[in-house]
């Protein structure tokens, strides 16, 4: 009776410490986990627009953007910057939504609450000119947003609605991405805090002076002026032809091809090659059409030189560049300006229409 007696108690202290020893080993699991995870973040930035999609009749691109300043933390927001396409279009506005940005229109729905004590953070964002990362900042003793009573997201301290009219600033079609940071600055201590993940979304919508119709026009000409290609400018002859069907219906394509030639009298021959096929309009109408365009380039130049005493002097070995350049086209008072101001290939030609259709 006594070793049955002593095997069971034997039996019951070794269940219970295999109890005790999974018990601490699911707690070191989880301790781990949250030192792996780093610190919590004090200040979220959040960024969301209303579609993804914006096509037809749409004018308007509304962001719903908040600054969430996490539990005990004091961060002092100075101001505040919408960036589209990094640089496209950009608007810096104050934590009461005031701003002077043309064509975006902020409206403050949660103004915060002003509180002082001793403001420390860590968040995702970049100090100075270094790249983002977590790290803590100590902005000392001052003014800042209370500490959060409502849940993470569009709850937080700052809250606010942001309308970018994209109708009245005549944004071309395409993809755009929007950001917001936050900036943080307490005597020579400051922080910029930024979206973690940016919105991306695609703007297809009817031009504005489309009036909901369908266009085409196809034109062409001749008779060149060119002012220059590649910095000559003095030529003896000059020749260029252009051929151009542009559609505009909910967005524009089509194709624009220009073939220009000019020789110098010292035996300089130059042929350049521009093929447009996406356009950013700026006018659409049997007056005027005006539009943008990465356009493919070809450029030859070949100087042979001339013949002095039974061999060529001035020759010059003969070049060929093929890149994308902007170019922009207008045609407008019976004439065709076509030009490019990129170094690789500058160029500025003019010619005179010599077939029109626009229905």
């Amino acid at each position: 009776m006594i070793v049955l007696f002593e095997m069971r108690r034997l039996y019951r202290d070794t269940g219970a410490k295999k109890r005790n020893i999974a018990t601490l080993a699911v707690t070191a699991l989880i301790v781990l986990g949250l030192l792996l995870a780093g610190p919590a973040e004090a200040v979220k930035v959040n960024l969301q627009s209303d579609k993804n999609t914006y096509s037809g009749d749409d004018n308007t691109v509304t962001f719903s953007v908040s600054v969430d300043i996490q539990k005990n933390e004091r961060v002092p927001i100075q101001t505040l910057t919408l960036r589209i396409n990094d640089g496209f279009r950009t608007c810096e506005f104050l934590p009461d939504g005031n701003s002077s940005c043309p064509n975006i229109d902020i409206h403050l729905i949660h103004p915060g609450v002003v509180s002082t004590g001793d403001q420390q953070d860590k968040g995702f964002g970049f100090e100075n000119t270094e790249a983002p990362h977590d790290q803590k900042t100590d902005f000392g003793f001052g003014y800042g947003f209370e500490e959060e009573q409502k849940k993470a997201g569009f709850k937080g301290e700052l809250t606010y609605e942001i309308k970018w009219h994209i109708g009245d600033d005549s944004v071309p079609n395409g993809k755009y991405t929007a950001s917001l940071e936050a900036f943080a600055q307490n005597g020579e201590t400051h922080f910029t805090y930024i979206t973690k993940n940016p919105k991306s979304f695609n703007i297809n919508v009817k031009s504005s002076t489309e009036g909901g119709e369908k266009h085409r026009a196809k034109f062409s000409g001749d008779y060149a002026e060119i002012d220059h290609i590649d910095d000559e400018s003095d030529f003896s002859k000059e020749n260029a032809q252009l051929v151009a069907e542009v559609k505009k219906e909910s967005s524009v394509n089509g194709y624009t091809s220009l073939n220009a030639y000019a020789e110098e009298s010292d035996t300089t021959k130059v042929q350049l090659e521009v093929q447009m096929k996406n356009f950013d309009l700026d006018a659409f109408t049997i007056d005027h059409i005006e539009f943008d365009s990465m356009a493919d380039v070809v450029y030859h130049k070949t100087k042979q030189g001339a013949w002095v005493n039974g061999h060529r002097e001035g020759f010059e070995p003969p070049v060929e560049i093929r890149t994308k350049v902007p170019v922009h086209l207008n045609l407008h008072d019976g004439k065709i300006f076509v030009d490019s101001d990129n170094p690789s290939i500058p160029f500025s030609i003019t010619l005179r229409v010599t077939e029109f259709q626009f229905k």
